[in-house]
């Protein structure tokens, strides 16, 4: 067609080659081996289409290739490009179409939350790919293979398995409105809105401030009453409803905040000073959600935790003696009152918070 003739043109060209041959140098079943071993799970996938291609690359100019379908249930599907001259890769590409799909849920109290989630062969997984860290070059919905999302996983009441291990599993739903682990719900909520007061309030970028994922483990061991940051992700016992408790989780979330930026020691008043920044921020992060915060930590699980606007209104566990309030009423790393706390509550760190 002369290109006078042509009015727009909508796609990729590419000119016929003159000189290439289309004698395959290679057989099928060995261009075959070299597509299985190209994808993840390759060999157990079965071969649907092997064909004899011009195949057209961007730079380099037209190389004969097989193109390569493999299937392995509904869920798998590649098309793979294969050079005929020297078996090398030419391309790979997932056919599965998936993708982030709005959702919602019932969480720990039994209200509603909206939800990102992850949408894949006709399963949902509570992977929030939604936020801007996300790097859509990964795979979801594996913690393994997915970089900047927000990730909920189950440890199914376990602490370790019979490898010394934990295995998490992933927490899945057949519609992106569930039905739904409640803990899974309160916890993907809480971990979003927190990455969202940091980003909105502060323009930080993740926990990391790089776009790094944020993982959390609901229904941790066996009647466990506690939530807790181990250094790299969210942790939520089973016994409370600490995954529904906003305050706690951006708390907690914050110590990761704090790990990547002042890297306080978790000691002494280094470690009181660790614990008081979460629970401002922990506050803020709820102000910002339900539009004002009531400075008591925990508030929502029933008995809270801190009181941060008068410290002395809580007593300390069953002891009678109030939450300091000012530095004279600090409670010393040498003080015996800490014996009755686990590992001395490395020097009052959960207590002097409240000064």
């Amino acid at each position: 067609v002369p290109v006078s003739d042509v009015d727009a043109m909508d796609g990729a060209f590419a000119a016929t080659p003159s000189d290439l041959s289309v004698v395959p140098q290679r057989r099928r079943d060995e261009v075959a081996t070299i597509a299985q071993a190209a994808v993840p799970d390759g060999a157990a996938a079965e071969i649907s289409e092997a064909t004899l291609i011009v195949y057209a690359r961007e730079r380099g100019g037209p190389r004969l290739a097989w193109r390569i379908r493999l299937a392995r249930g509904l869920g798998v599907r590649w098309l793979i490009v294969v050079d005929d001259r020297d078996g090398q890769v030419l391309a790979t590409i997932d056919e599965v179409m998936d993708a982030d799909v709005a959702g919602s849920g019932l969480d720990v109290f039994g209200q509603s939350q909206t939800l990102h989630v992850w949408s894949e062969s006709g399963t949902h997984y509570l992977v929030d790919t939604s936020k801007p860290m996300f790097d859509g070059s990964s795979n979801p919905p594996s913690a393994s293979t997915t970089r900047g999302a927000i990730l909920v996983l189950d440890a199914q009441h376990h602490v370790t398995d019979s490898s010394g291990s934990l295995s998490l599993a992933q927490i899945t739903s057949v519609s992106p409105t569930g039905p739904w682990l409640a803990d899974g719900v309160s916890a993907a909520f809480g971990l979003a809105q927190t990455f969202d007061y940091y980003s909105a309030v502060h323009g930080r970028n993740s926990l990391d401030g790089n776009g790094g994922n944020i993982l959390g483990v609901v229904r941790y061991d066996n009647n466990f009453q506690n939530a807790f940051w181990n250094g790299q992700l969210m942790v939520f016992g089973d016994a409370a409803p600490y995954a529904g408790a906003l305050d706690v989780v951006a708390h907690e979330l914050t110590h990761g905040v704090t790990q990547h930026s002042a890297n306080l020691q978790y000691q002494n008043q280094p470690g009181a000073l660790n614990e008081a920044i979460s629970d401002i921020f922990g506050e803020a992060t709820e102000a910002r959600t339900v539009g004002q915060n009531d400075w008591l930590l925990g508030a929502s699980l029933g008995q809270p935790l801190r009181n941060m606007m008068d410290p002395h209104a809580l007593t300390i566990g069953n002891t009678g003696r109030p939450y300091p309030k000012t530095l004279s009423e600090l409670i010393a790393p040498t003080d015996p009152f800490l014996d009755q706390f686990r590992n001395r509550d490395s020097g009052g760190v959960h207590l002097n918070s409240s000064i």
